[in-house]
């Protein structure tokens, strides 16, 4: 399902935190993430049926990867405030991030068959990139905790399983594709102190 890859990845990064206040701190990082994937080209050791236009049916070797090579590259950013009042610490945090996609994503071509599906790659997906905005209240006592951490993101390329109306014998076929994405959500809860 997967061709046989070479894959190199490396990233630099610089962050900091600034006190200036005893109870407000503000933290930033800065990340630059480079890539490499290397599929290799790769056909299936069976014949495979095909029914020609003119009626006719060959026998052919189906490629199912070719050679590529495939490079990515992105900058990532962090920026967040700390304030702490009392028994309260407020957290709001801006970020920026960045994903390259998986060998998977970008050149698999055959049956999954943990899921029973067909998946095919795209070896024309971007990098993943994304917007996130957090926000973090924390209330603890000696008695009881309370936080809620409230989200926003923006992804501009989400690469997801997308599902066709095509078929491989009875399998249906999936494909990766990209889209731009909105989420929101918030994780709440009240535990007792550690």
């Amino acid at each position: 399902m997967i061709p046989a890859y070479n894959r190199f990845t490396i990233g630099a990064f610089a962050y900091d935190q600034f006190e200036v206040h005893p109870d407000l701190h503000v933290l930033g990082g800065l990340r630059y993430d480079y890539g490499v994937l290397d599929s290799k080209s790769h056909y299936d050791w069976y014949p495979s049926t095909v029914n020609n236009s003119d009626g006719s049916t060959s026998y052919v070797y189906l490629q199912r990867a070719k050679n590529k090579i495939l490079d990515f590259g992105n900058i990532s950013a962090s920026l967040g405030i700390s304030y702490i009042h009392k028994n309260t610490t407020y957290k709001v945090n801006l970020g920026k991030s960045f994903r390259m996609p998986l060998a998977n994503e970008l050149a698999s071509d055959g049956v999954n068959y943990h899921m029973y599906q067909y998946e095919r790659g795209n070896l024309d997906l971007d990098p993943e990139s994304s917007y996130q905005l957090d926000l973090d209240i924390d209330h603890t006592t000696a008695s009881f905790s309370f936080g809620a951490s409230p989200f926003v993101s923006l992804f501009e390329n989400f690469i997801y399983l997308n599902p066709t109306s095509n078929y491989y014998e009875t399998l249906q076929i999936y494909e990766y594709t990209q889209s731009k994405v909105f989420r929101a959500g918030e994780r709440s809860g009240q535990v007792p102190p550690y």
